[in-house]
């Protein structure tokens, strides 16, 4: 995204080391950080004007079943628990949420992770064999405990290019 600035964690150390390779050839302005972003991702706080977009894509490990497809439930960690971590701290932001996913997915995964958004769309790219396309699930708006989107509609917001490490 132009003007954009990206926050990524990578626990494994092997992992990030690639990804760091890889991001060079991007010409990005993406910080890679090794460690959780649990106990990291608190660190960065934005204004609550700026627009996030958060794209998860957490170790599938067993999730992936040849038969059901991926099970957005039993990723390492849960797609929910990212959810619901990222979504409390930066409760007062819009934000779009990008979902790596298998080109079959668990339909009650999905219906379970769909429901907690306002809005959502499945992408799934031509671009593999058919059984390992990948694609993405796009939500946007969060809907809290208390019902109703917590967020104006995305249109009515500027996105912000900067964020500040407290």
């Amino acid at each position: 995204m132009r003007n954009s600035k990206g926050i990524a964690f990578e626990v494994d150390r092997a992992i990030f080391e690639i990804t760091k390779q890889n991001l060079l050839t991007l010409y990005s302005d993406i910080e890679l950080v090794n460690g959780h972003y649990k106990s990291l991702l608190s660190n960065y706080r934005f204004p609550t004007d700026y627009f996030i977009v958060v794209y998860v894509a957490p170790p599938w490990g067993d999730a992936l079943n040849e038969i059901t497809g991926l099970d957005l439930r039993r990723t390492k960690p849960p797609i929910t628990e990212i959810v619901d971590y990222v979504d409390d701290l930066y409760k007062k932001q819009p934000i779009l949420w990008v979902t790596k996913v298998h080109q079959t997915v668990h339909p009650i995964s999905l219906a379970d992770l769909k429901k907690r958004f306002a809005w959502s769309a499945l992408r799934i790219y031509d671009i593999n064999i058919e059984g390992m396309k990948h694609g993405v699930l796009l939500d946007r708006g969060s809907v809290h405990h208390k019902g109703g989107a917590r967020h104006q509609p995305m249109e009515a917001r500027q996105p912000s290019s900067k964020f500040r490490p407290r």
